[in-house]
């Protein structure tokens, strides 16, 4: 796996406990992270100054969307760069945009191995069984026009389908 993310609530962690992780702070002071929290105030502009590659920008007009949302105009650009990402915004606003958008992008440029035998190119990981078929709806509606393949893997669901699902062969998990 070349890509992992974290689908998690950890603003609202650092926020309660008034503090942030030594660690985000280093890497924000290295220049490896972005810190994104959506009340920033973000330029006005098309999906198309981001700089996404020509088949994600179709998924992106294919589900309807011409301006992003703050979140997504602050974290897509520092994403797209290699920057970690840690963005803090209310439901609703566009966060699973703001890391799908920039993966899918890597994913489409990437000429790593792929297919039935090659290993899975990224993993989401989500703290609720319910985000992850969300999650993949996204993927699938803004990979539209990529060769990926994606899954959904959680628990309570028939295992023996998720396994012949992989079989497959999967890019993201």
């Amino acid at each position: 796996i070349r890509y992992l993310v974290r689908s998690r609530g950890l603003g609202d962690v650092y926020k309660r406990q008034g503090f942030m992780p030594a660690e985000l702070r280093t890497s924000m002071l290295s220049g490896r992270a972005g810190y994104c929290r959506s009340h920033f105030q973000a330029s006005p502009m098309g999906f198309s100054a981001l700089g996404l590659s020509g088949p994600v920008m179709q998924g992106v007009q294919a589900a309807g969307y011409t301006v992003p949302t703050p979140i997504q105009s602050l974290a897509i650009r520092p994403a797209l760069e290699g920057r970690d990402i840690i963005g803090l915004a209310q439901t609703g606003t566009g966060k699973t945009a703001a890391f799908v958008l920039p993966l899918l992008n890597q994913l489409s440029i990437d000429t790593g191995e792929r297919g039935r035998h090659a290993p899975p190119s990224a993993l989401v990981l989500t703290p609720t069984r319910e985000l992850a078929p969300q999650i993949h709806k996204a993927v699938d509606t803004y990979g539209k026009f990529l060769s990926l393949r994606s899954i959904a893997i959680y628990g309570g669901t028939d295992t023996d389908k998720q396994l012949q699902l992989m079989g497959r062969g999967v890019d993201i998990i």
